[in-house]
C-alpha cells in the first residue's frame, strides 16, 4: 500500500513537472526542446575551439563534454534555489514547500536527462567511447547530492536574500576555479592543491572520470561520500524543518 501510494505520488509529481515545462516554452514551437540544443550548440563550438587551442585529441573532447554537462545542472540548480521562493503560486496555493521543490527538481533532472542524451548522441557521432553504465551511475550520484545542495540553497537565500548576490558572484568564480573547460594538469603543482580545496572539483572528478570509464581517485570518492552523508544529515536536522516553517512568511 505504502508502495503505490509512492509510485502514485511521484507519478503525478512527473506529470505536474513536464506541464511546468511546457508552460515555461507556451508561445515556443519547440518548447523544451530549445532546452537540449542549446546544450548541443554549446557543446559542439567548445569541443572544436578547445580542442584546436589545446590540441589534446579525443580524450580532451570529453573532459570538456563532461564537464559542461556537469555544469550545465549545476548551474541551472543554483539559478532554481535562487528564484524558488519568489514564485507566486506560494500565495496562492496551499501546499507544502517541500513538494513544489521537489517537483521543480523533477523538471530539473528531467533537463538533465535531456542533456545527457545530447551528449551520448555527439560522442557516439564523434566516434569517441564514453562508458554509458558510468554516464548512468555518475549521474545518479550526482543528482541525489545535488537534490540535497538545491534544497540548502533555497532555504539559505530564503532566510537572507542578499546572499543571492553573493552566490551568484561565487558562481562565477567557481566556473573558473573549476576545470570545466580546462585540465589540472595545466596548472603548477603549487596552484593546483588550491583547486583541491574546491568541493565541486571533487564532484566533477567522479562525474567525469567514471564517464570515461575509469574510476575516480580514492580522495575524490571519499570527499564525495562524506560531502553527501554530510549534507543529508544537515538537511535532516535544520533544512527540512526551514523548509516547513517557510510557508508560514509566505
Amino acid at each position: 500500500m505504502l508502495y503505490k501510494n509512492f509510485l502514485n505520488r511521484y507519478k503525478n509529481y512527473l506529470k505536474i513537472s513536464y506541464q511546468n515545462l511546457n508552460l515555461s516554452y507556451s508561445n515556443s514551437f519547440l518548447k523544451f526542446l530549445w532546452h537540449p540544443i542549446a546544450f548541443f550548440v554549446l557543446l559542439i563550438v567548445k569541443i572544436y575551439l578547445f580542442t584546436n587551442i589545446f590540441d589534446n585529441g579525443d580524450r580532451f573532447k570529453i573532459h570538456i563534454g563532461s564537464g559542461l554537462l556537469f555544469w550545465f545542472f549545476f548551474i541551472q540548480i543554483v539559478g532554481s534555489g535562487l528564484s524558488f521562493f519568489k514564485s507566486e503560486i506560494f500565495i496562492n496555493v496551499n501546499i507544502k514547500p517541500l513538494i513544489f521543490l521537489n517537483i521543480k527538481y523533477i523538471e530539473l533532472i528531467f533537463k538533465f536527462c535531456l542533456n545527457i542524451f545530447v551528449f551520448i548522441f555527439v560522442y557516439y557521432f564523434l566516434n569517441i567511447k564514453v562508458n554509458y553504465f558510468g554516464i548512468i551511475f555518475a549521474s545518479l550520484v550526482i543528482i541525489s547530492i545535488f537534490y540535497q545542495l538545491f534544497k540548502i540553497i533555497t532555504v539559505i537565500l530564503f532566510i537572507n536574500e542578499d546572499l543571492t548576490n553573493l552566490i551568484n558572484s561565487l558562481t562565477i568564480v567557481l566556473f573558473f576555479l573549476t576545470p570545466i573547460i580546462w585540465e589540472i594538469s595545466f596548472l603548477s603543482d603549487n596552484f593546483s592543491n588550491y583547486i583541491y580545496l574546491n568541493l565541486l572539483y571533487h564532484y566533477l572528478d567522479f562525474f567525469r572520470f567514471h564517464i570515461y570509464g575509469y574510476s575516480s581517485s580514492l580522495y575524490s570518492t571519499h570527499v564525495v561520500i562524506i560531502s553527501y552523508l554530510f549534507l543529508i544529515l544537515f538537511n535532516s536536522l535544520l533544512v527540512n524543518k526551514l523548509i516547513q516553517k517557510a510557508t508560514n512568511y509566505i
